[in-house]
C-alpha cells in the first residue's frame, strides 16, 4: 500500500492522443486544484508520436476542464513537460528513457507510468521502462497503468501478459476500466449482498432478464483510426459491459478483497453462452475521417447471452452498445417475473417488478412496484421508489478518472481487471467474432438495425 503521497512523478504515454485529452489530463488537473492547497503537488512527463508542446496539448484539453482557475491552469502547465517520440523505434524511445534518467534525482519516488497507447506497444515500452528502471520491480512506489482494450484479442491479451509479467509484479500493474469506478457500478455488491429483500429473489426463480445497456448518441468523436480496428465489442463489450455483467452474476463473494471478487467474476465468465448476436454500422461510417471506406467494423452490438450456472438457469442477458442512437443511456435493467395474480378482480396480471440501476446519465437506483391506483377499488399502477445519487451526496461527484487516479495512487486494486477475467472476456469475444455475423446498416439518431429492436423486444426464456 502506498503510503506517501506528497510526491509523485506521473509519465503518460499517449499525452497528445484523444484519451489524455479528454480524460486523463482533466482528471490530473482536478487532482492537481486539490494537491495544491496542501503542499501535495506532482509533475507530469509525457511522451506522444504528435509534433506538439504542452502548451497546446494543454489548451485542446480545455474544454474537457471543469471550473478552470487561470492561475492553477498556469502552475499545472509549468508541472508538465512533454516529448515527441516515436515509439515504433525502439533507439527513439530508448534516447527518451536515457534522457529521463539524466534527470533521476529530480523524479519522486513514487512513479506512476500511464500506458495511453494502443495495446501493441505495452509489452515493448514495459520492458524499456523496467530495463532503464524508471520503474523498478518490486518496488511498491512504482506503478504502471494499462488502458483498455488489453490487446486485441485472447492470444494477444495472454502473450502481453506473459510479456510483463516477466519485468514487473502483478501488485504493480493496473489493467483498468474506469467503469469499475463509478459509484454506482461499485455499489452493486454492497446492494445486492447487504439488502435481504434482493438477495434472496436474485436467482431464476424470480428473475425473468436482465437488460445491460451502454447507448451513446455520439459518434467515433475524430477517433477513426483506433475505432475501426476495434469496433463496439472490442471497444465496450469485452470489458465494460461484460464487467458488469459478471458483477450482477456473481455469487456472494468471502470478503470485499478485490481477489476474492476477482475469484466470483471468473466463475461467471467461465460459463457465458451466446445464443444470437446481432451486429450494425450506422450509416455514413465508412465516410468518416481515417476510416476505411470499406471497413466492416461495428458500431453497434446486440446479443443474447445465457450464464451456465444453477442461479441463471434459462434467464437471458441482453446486452446492447451502439454508436450514434437516439439516447444516452448506461444501465442494467433487472425484469423480475410477473406475479399470477394482482387480487383485483379488473386485472389479470400485475406489470412485473423492474430494478433500473443507471449510470449515466444520472447516477441512480428505480425500483418499479405495483400499488392501487389512488381513489380507485379496482385500478393498478406502478409506483417508484428511487434512490438519485446527485441528490443525496451533491451534483460534484468525482469523475470517473479522478477516482481512478485516487485509488492507484492510494494503492487500491479494486480498479484494475486480472489477467485472468482478461483471458475469459477475450474468450466470449473471440467467439462472437469466429461466428462472422453479418453488419446491418442503421440511420443516425436510431434504436440500431431492426433486427435487433426484435430480439431485444424478446424478453423471452432460453
Amino acid at each position: 500500500m502506498i503510503r506517501n503521497m506528497t510526491s509523485w512523478t506521473i509519465f503518460i504515454f499517449g499525452m497528445s492522443g484523444d484519451l489524455a485529452k479528454r480524460q486523463i489530463i482533466p482528471a490530473l488537473y482536478a487532482l492537481f486544484q486539490i494537491r495544491k492547497k496542501t503542499g501535495h503537488i506532482f509533475t507530469i512527463i509525457g511522451a506522444g508520436h504528435d509534433a506538439s508542446t504542452v502548451e497546446a496539448i494543454i489548451d485542446s484539453s480545455k474544454p474537457f476542464i471543469e471550473k478552470i482557475d487561470e492561475q492553477t491552469l498556469s502552475d499545472f502547465v509549468d508541472a508538465c513537460s512533454y516529448y515527441h517520440v516515436d515509439f515504433d523505434n525502439p533507439q527513439n524511445f530508448a534516447d527518451f528513457v536515457k534522457h529521463i534518467m539524466m534527470q533521476k534525482d529530480a523524479l519522486s519516488d513514487n512513479r506512476l507510468a500511464y500506458m495511453a497507447v494502443p495495446a501493441d506497444y505495452f509489452c515493448s515500452l514495459t520492458k524499456a521502462l523496467t530495463a532503464a528502471h524508471v520503474l523498478e520491480r518490486g518496488n511498491t512506489q512504482h506503478h504502471i497503468v494499462y488502458e483498455k482494450p488489453f490487446g486485441w484479442d485472447r492470444n494477444s491479451a495472454q502473450e502481453i501478459n506473459g510479456c510483463i509479467a516477466h519485468v514487473i509484479d502483478q501488485n504493480q500493474i493496473y489493467r483498468i476500466d474506469h467503469y469499475l469506478t463509478k459509484g454506482l457500478v461499485s455499489n452493486i455488491i454492497l446492494m445486492r449482498f447487504s439488502n435481504i429483500i434482493f438477495e434472496p429473489v436474485w436467482n431464476h426463480s424470480h428473475i425473468d432478464h436482465v437488460e445491460i445497456i451502454l447507448d451513446e448518441s455520439i459518434g467515433i468523436e475524430g477517433r477513426g483510426s483506433y475505432y475501426d480496428r476495434y469496433g463496439a465489442l472490442k471497444d465496450v463489450v469485452q470489458n465494460h459491459m461484460l464487467q458488469m455483467l459478471a458483477l450482477i452474476a456473481m455469487e456472494e463473494p468471502k470478503s470485499i478483497d478485490e481477489k476474492d471478487i476477482e475469484e466470483k467474476k471468473v466463475e461467471v465468465l467461465k460459463q457465458v453462452k451466446i445464443k444470437e448476436v446481432v451486429l450494425g454500422q450506422y450509416e455514413g461510417y465508412q465516410k468518416e475521417p481515417a476510416v476505411n471506406p470499406q471497413s466492416t467494423t461495428e458500431t453497434f452490438v446486440a446479443c443474447k447471452l445465457t450464464i451456465d450456472l444453477p442461479r441463471w438457469l434459462n434467464v437471458p442477458f441482453y446486452l446492447r452498445t451502439g454508436k450514434n442512437l437516439n439516447q444516452k443511456l448506461t444501465a442494467i435493467i433487472i425484469t423480475f417475473k410477473e406475479m399470477k395474480s394482482c387480487f383485483i378482480k379488473t386485472a389479470d396480471q400485475c406489470a412485473p417488478n423492474v430494478l433500473t440501476i443507471t449510470m449515466s446519465p444520472d447516477e441512480g437506483f428505480r425500483l418499479l412496484l405495483n400499488a392501487k391506483k389512488p381513489y380507485s377499488a379496482d385500478e393498478v399502477t406502478t409506483a417508484a421508489m428511487d434512490f438519485c445519487y446527485s441528490c443525496l451526496f451533491g451534483p460534484e461527484t468525482p469523475q470517473a478518472y479522478v477516482t481512478l487516479l485516487q485509488s492507484i495512487f492510494a494503492g487500491d486494486h479494486s480498479v484494475s481487471v486480472s489477467s485472468q477475467e482478461i483471458d475469459y472476456q477475450w474468450s466470449i469475444i473471440d467467439a462472437i467474432k469466429a461466428h462472422s455475423f453479418p453488419i446491418l446498416p442503421y440511420k443516425k439518431n436510431s434504436q440500431g438495425p431492426a433486427a435487433a429492436i426484435k430480439l431485444l423486444s424478446q424478453k423471452d426464456h432460453v
